[in-house]
């Protein structure tokens, strides 16, 4: 009955355009609302093609799924009309319990890229359609991403500064910091016009010199640094820094250590992308989302792009 509703909403909808065009025909509405079309949208909420069935975010925890509850989950899916799954996998739930005969195995290790072998194969047999995130927790990083390819940010400091100083002592950075530029402004803190401040030089070593001024002025400096950001949430084998999504070294790192692993474990094509930045892969029937391999050729140089998608084509 859980088309019902929808149903009930088609049919005011069309009865209500009916009445708002003048000189609707009755006859016409009534035969646009025949038995015969009632039946056939209720047999199609009833029984809707697959690339219309629902999907779901299937969390592996740990990982440590076995192939006979993958097996077990997915012929559950089906039955239950459910038009496939997006892989997702996430923390452990409970450590290992010998005694239980349960274990975790380590992310992209052999277990879990057997297990996700038997997966993408199963969902074919089974007529599912199977998406696959490529990376685990938030945001996309693990332990291949250094801290020359870990996420960035940009901080500022202010500092108030008399009139008779001619030179400040260069800051001590945060670990992996660097101070990328200076400007100063006259007034205190609080008073400084933002469109008056002036681009100081920095020069390599020693001391920052301030140009002449009169009165009290106000220094800004700005450091470009890691954010310190560790992956949330992510599987065993997985942690590590967040990458840099700004740095094309850094995506194709994580797409040469996790994505090229689960494409060739998943034996899956490059199909369409939902956007970018998004970058996983799709087995089965109907459209999925964009595969490791589809990532790398639109971040490369267009040429670069061009030759390899003939490549890729040539090859199957």
């Amino acid at each position: 009955m859980c088309g019902a509703p929808l149903l009930a909403a088609t049919l005011l909808t069309v009865s209500g355009s009916a009445r708002r065009r003048p000189g609707a025909d009755k006859a016409g509405l009534q035969s646009r609302l025949t038995d015969a079309g009632i039946t056939e949208v209720q047999r199609r909420f009833a029984d809707p093609p697959a690339d219309s069935r629902i999907m779901m975010r299937w969390w592996w925890f740990g990982p440590s799924a076995t192939r006979e509850e993958l097996d077990a989950e997915m012929r559950h899916m089906k039955e239950g009309g459910i038009g496939g799954f997006e892989v997702a996998v996430v923390y452990p739930l409970a450590v290992d319990d010998p005694a239980r005969g349960f274990r975790n195995y380590s992310y992209l290790g052999f277990e879990f890229l057997d297990r996700l072998a038997f997966t993408s194969r199963r969902a074919r047999e089974l007529g599912l359609r199977m998406d696959l995130t490529i990376g685990s927790g938030w945001s996309y990083g693990g332990p291949y991403i250094t801290p020359e390819l870990a996420a960035t940010r940009l901080r500022s400091e202010r500092r108030e500064i008399a009139p008779d100083v001619v030179s400040i002592e260069r800051p001590a950075p945060f670990e992996h910091d660097r101070l990328i530029a200076a400007f100063i402004a006259p007034g205190s803190v609080q008073e400084a016009d933002p469109a008056a401040f002036r681009e100081v030089a920095i020069p390599e070593t020693g001391r920052i010199p301030l140009p002449p001024r009169c009165g009290p002025h106000v220094v800004l400096l700005y450091f470009s640094g890691q954010t310190g950001q560790i992956v949330k949430r992510a599987a065993i084998g997985a942690e590590g820094y967040v990458l840099d999504h700004y740095s094309r070294e850094a995506i194709e790192t994580h797409l040469r250590e996790a994505g090229d692993k689960m494409l060739a474990a998943t034996a899956s094509r490059c199909m369409r992308a939902t956007g970018p930045g998004i970058c996983s892969t799709s087995s089965g029937s109907g459209a999925g989302t964009i595969s490791a391999r589809c990532c790398r050729l639109r971040i490369s140089a267009p040429a670069t792009a061009r030759r390899r998608s003939a490549a890729t084509t040539a090859e199957r």
